[in-house]
């Protein structure tokens, strides 16, 4: 069933990545870990587009995204453009299709997140809660 897009997403920041994600699905692998990789950062909310059909699922904090899991192998993150190059050393890559400041994080194959994947959400929850609301 599909679930209404909260309120607080419809802002400018969100457009292009709410674009980008929309009629996309996120397999439970893909979902799990970010659900995971977020949960003790303070005040961040998830919406799920549709959970009977393994709808996309995006972390937010103050109304501004900063996660996404789609698809069947990897998770976005919102990151600073300071952190790129840092992100992309280490095996992430451009998601420019949902924004500038977005970066792909393959979860399975020879990227191996396991361990860091917490300490690059809190680098992307920190970046959105810097941004104008």
């Amino acid at each position: 069933m599909l679930t209404k897009l909260p309120r607080e997403l419809v802002r400018r920041e969100n457009e292009l990545v709410l674009s980008y994600l929309d009629g996309k699905s996120a397999h439970s692998d893909i979902a799990l870990p970010l659900v995971h990789a977020v949960r003790l950062l303070p005040n961040t909310q998830l919406y799920c587009s549709d959970r009977e059909r393994f709808g996309y699922v995006v972390a937010y904090t103050n109304g501004t995204i900063f996660a996404f899991a789609e698809g069947m192998t990897s998770m976005a993150l919102r990151l600073p453009l300071s952190e790129a190059g840092p992100a992309i050393d280490v095996g992430a890559e451009p998601a420019s299709s949902a924004g500038d400041e977005w970066l792909t994080f393959k979860l399975f194959g020879a990227s191996g997140w396991d361990g860091r994947l917490e300490a690059w959400c809190q680098i992307a929850h920190k970046h959105a809660s810097l941004l104008p609301s």
